[in-house]
């Protein structure tokens, strides 16, 4: 786990009404609303978002919607339905999934 790579990290403020009814027909998880805030990302290699998801969970108050992983790459999106304290909860956990792939 040490070559952990992030291929993609985005995060959206404020989820707008149809991104969010086209999101939550899709996923498998907790289901996102408009107004929300999600942090999606990518990783490389896919067994390696597991644990990266699993800290992110328990160091802040995000909920997943979607993980999946294949051999190459994993995908997740988490999403906030707190605005104002989660936003930077969400910001400071997407830093934080930054910081451990650089030290894992």
């Amino acid at each position: 786990m040490s070559d952990i790579q992030i291929r993609a990290l985005m995060q959206i403020d404020n989820l707008q009404p149809k991104f969010a009814a086209y999101n939550g027909a899709t996923v498998q998880g907790s289901v996102p609303l408009s107004g929300d805030t999600v942090l999606i990302g990518e990783f490389a290699p896919g067994n390696g978002v597991f644990s990266l998801i699993d800290r992110a969970l328990k160091a802040s108050s995000v909920e997943a919607t979607t993980q999946l992983v294949e051999r190459e790459f994993g995908f997740f999106i988490l999403r906030s339905p707190q605005m104002p304290r989660s936003v930077r909860r969400v910001t400071r956990c997407s830093q934080s999934l930054a910081q451990l792939c650089r030290t894992v």
